[in-house]
């Protein structure tokens, strides 16, 4: 019984993780948009079915959206310059992600996998010139015509470098993108897409485990 608890203890991490997410949005496939760089970080939980294999499930708080450009006009319609909208919005996210990961203390990882996005909150920030149609320094909630749920796929990599005894740096990138539509509108198909470049630590349960 000790035996099996010390080989199940091998085979178990756990991580916290963080970075920058650089992301934007596609509506039926026009991408004229700007990126919003926000943040996500999380907890992640690692599993070894196999000595190759990693199976990852996290659960990270996750900032999206993009920008809008807007023309800037005086009362008679001149146009002045331009200016952007922000719409940003905040997500709970699960990825499940299956990994190959190299043998040996510091590690090379790939994987891909799905992420199930629940919607936390969707705001319009708007700027400080006039807008038509828009309040000028105004936050509105946008969470209305949002979707609660989205599904995405994820591709990942990047590796591990051991610092302490059972304990690893983490470096990796990632690459997300929309399955279903985050908007509740049918006339058209919206679509998030994201890259994550972000650092962390995984703790191992077992030094005998890398």
């Amino acid at each position: 019984m000790v035996d099996m608890a010390i080989a199940q203890n091998e085979k178990i991490s756990v991580a916290v993780h963080g970075g920058i997410n650089i992301s934007n949005i596609t509506i039926d496939g026009y991408t004229g948009f700007k990126n919003r760089t926000g943040v996500c970080a999380g907890l992640g939980f690692g599993y070894k079915p196999a000595k190759n294999i990693l199976l990852l499930v996290e659960a990270n708080y996750d900032e999206k959206g993009y920008r809008n450009q807007y023309s800037v006009t005086d009362n008679t319609g001149f146009e002045l310059g331009k200016t952007y909208v922000k719409y940003y919005s905040t997500y709970l996210s699960f990825p499940i992600i299956i990994n190959y990961i190299s043998k040996g203390v510091n590690t090379f990882e790939a994987g891909i996998g799905i992420n199930n996005n629940f919607l936390l909150s969707a705001n319009i920030i708007t700027p400080s010139e006039p807008i038509y149609g828009f309040p000028p320094n105004s936050e509105i909630n946008h969470k209305d015509i949002y979707k609660s749920y989205e599904l995405a796929y994820t591709m990942r990599t990047g590796g591990s470098i051991k610092i302490a005894s059972r304990l690893n740096l983490l470096l990796e990138g990632r690459y997300s993108k929309g399955l279903t539509s985050f908007g509740k509108s049918e006339a058209a198909k919206f679509i998030h897409t994201a890259f994550f470049f972000g650092t962390g630590v995984r703790y191992y349960f077992n030094e005998s485990e890398k």
